[in-house]
């Protein structure tokens, strides 16, 4: 008799996945200090709970397509309503991405390293990950290795701006070359609000049929637990990304917090000042300590720790015995030693940056290292 997996489709087997299993343990400890995840420390504000509140109120009722905001989200990138798909989380576009343009044995071509989520999805596809590794130099995106990486088979493009782990941009000239190829280009702009005075790649929506950007309220916004984000493309991808998502994708609850978040700039500009001020502080701290970070664009700081010859799953082990918890890295150009973090709350901050002093303040083992001002 045969196995119910025999019935699988046969990509699914080799598939990857993501691993949440940090979640659990931070969610049953949670006087760990949360620094792994990019999420945002500081909560909803109370616009936001009594947004969803009171909606909660008509949870009877399905939702509809709640076509204002979709028309606030364009009016706000100089679109239209139609223009715009509402996500459970950029997480959704992600995957939807995959479905819209990937047949079993299709390529997407992707950065290394980047947010590992897209080639998960992709695997689940039964699509084909070419990572382009970026510059070793300056850990920049290699266009023209990218260029010279497409094939025949190569459906889809994603370009993270700024990238994530690294935080660098893209100049807006390399990404119209990967753009004038006529594939497919997702711009994944999730951590944009961060830093507003860059501009975003929107516009070019408006002059390549086949670009179109993501975006999430789970970084700057901080609802990352409420599920919502949304891609801005021309009318047929948005028609396909609807295609291939189940109808109410979207609760009530998502859909009110998402509106009231938007509309509560205040709390906005608060949560960037926080966020963008420890970054300064952490900067300072890790530079003293003979670490290397990498200049924050988004909330997450990489830090390359590779002068003190410790790996990054042992950077974590050691951190964790502070009870804070760091987001670990595979090599990246056959350096083992890197991790990033995220800032928390104010205690938390002051606990990671005693237990980074702990792991790295040995000066005999810094070496007189002079690690290079990314910010002059």
């Amino acid at each position: 008799m045969s196995k119910t997996s025999d019935y699988f489709v046969p990509w699914l087997k080799d598939s990857l996945i993501y691993d949440v299993d940090v979640l659990d343990t931070a969610w049953a400890n949670p006087d760990i200090a949360r620094l792994m995840l990019n999420e945002n420390p500081i909560p909803p504000s109370e616009k936001v709970i009594n947004a969803v509140t009171e909606i909660c109120k008509r949870g009877n009722h399905y939702p509809d397509r709640w076509w204002g905001l979709r028309e606030k989200i364009g009016k706000s990138c100089g679109f239209g309503a139609k223009n715009v798909f509402m996500a459970n989380g950029s997480s959704e576009n992600i995957d939807n991405m995959m479905r819209v343009f990937l047949q079993p044995g299709d390529e997407v071509l992707l950065a290394s390293p980047t947010f590992t989520l897209f080639r998960i999805r992709a695997s689940v596809c039964g699509g084909k990950i070419v990572e382009v590794p970026l510059r070793e130099s300056d850990l920049q995106y290699d266009t023209d290795a990218m260029l010279d990486a497409i094939t025949p088979k190569t459906k889809l493009i994603v370009v993270v701006n700024p990238n994530n782990p690294t935080g660098i941009f893209i100049e807006e000239s390399e990404l119209r070359r990967l753009l004038d190829t006529g594939i497919p280009t997702c711009i994944d702009e999730a951590y944009l609000a961060y830093h507003p005075e860059v501009p975003s790649m929107v516009p070019l929506v408006k002059e390549y049929p086949n670009a179109f950007t993501s975006h999430t309220l789970s970084k700057a916004h901080g609802i990352a637990g409420m599920r919502f984000g949304y891609m801005i493309g021309n009318e047929d991808i948005v028609e396909a990304f609807e295609r291939v998502s189940l109808p109410w994708n979207l609760s009530l609850m998502n859909l009110a917090a998402a509106e009231a978040v938007m509309e509560d700039t205040e709390h906005l500009a608060l949560k960037v000042k926080h966020n963008n001020d420890w970054m300064k502080v952490f900067y300072k701290e890790f530079t003293d300590l003979g670490l290397k970070p990498f200049e924050p664009h988004g909330n997450y700081m990489l830090i390359d720790a590779n002068d003190f010859g410790l790996t990054s799953q042992e950077i974590y082990d050691k951190a964790m015995e502070d009870k804070v918890a760091v987001k670990t890295f595979e090599p990246i150009h056959g350096k083992a030693g890197y991790f990033r973090i995220t800032p928390g709350t104010n205690e938390e901050n002051e606990r990671c940056i005693k237990t980074m002093r702990r792991i790295f303040g040995d000066k005999d083992a810094r070496q007189n290292s002079t690690p290079p001002n990314r910010l002059a």
